[in-house]
C-alpha cells in the first residue's frame, strides 16, 4: 500500500538532493505559490459577468486586445508548463553538479513567475 501521509511526503522532499539546497527549495516554493496566487486571482478577483476581458490598454487606441475568461486559464496552464520545464532543467543541472547554473535557472524561473503574477493582476485591475 502507498503511504500518503504528510510526514512521508515532506520526508521525501527534504531528503538529500535537489530540494535540499535552500535557494532551489525556496525558488521552487515561490514559483508554485505565485502560480496558485495567479489562479486564485483569476477565479476570485476577476468579475464573472464580463462579456470580454481587456488584456492590454493603449492610451492612444484604447483596448488593443480582448479575450474570454477561459483564455486566462490557458495563460496559467502555459506558465505551469514553463515552470515544469525550467524545474526539470534546474534539477538536471543540479544532478550534473552545476549548482550555480541550477540556482540561476531556478531564480530565473521564480522571476518569470513573479512577472507573470504581476501581469495577471494588471489584467484583473484593468477590468474592474
Amino acid at each position: 500500500m502507498f503511504d500518503l501521509s504528510i510526514g512521508m511526503i515532506l520526508g521525501k522532499i527534504k531528503k538529500p538532493g535537489y530540494l535540499n539546497d535552500s535557494i532551489l527549495f525556496w525558488c521552487f516554493v515561490a514559483s508554485i505559490f505565485l502560480l496558485a496566487l495567479a489562479l486564485g486571482a483569476i477565479e476570485f478577483l476577476l468579475p464573472k459577468d464580463l462579456d470580454f476581458i481587456s488584456l492590454h490598454y493603449n492610451i492612444y487606441t484604447g483596448i488593443d486586445r480582448a479575450g474570454l475568461r477561459s483564455e486566462m486559464l490557458y495563460y496559467v496552464l502555459a506558465a505551469l508548463i514553463f515552470f515544469a520545464i525550467n524545474a526539470f532543467f534546474s534539477a538536471r543541472f543540479f544532478k550534473k553538479g552545476d549548482i550555480f547554473i541550477s540556482r540561476l535557472v531556478a531564480g530565473f524561473n521564480a522571476g518569470i513567475m513573479t512577472l507573470f503574477a504581476f501581469a495577471i493582476f494588471y489584467i484583473i485591475f484593468l477590468n474592474r
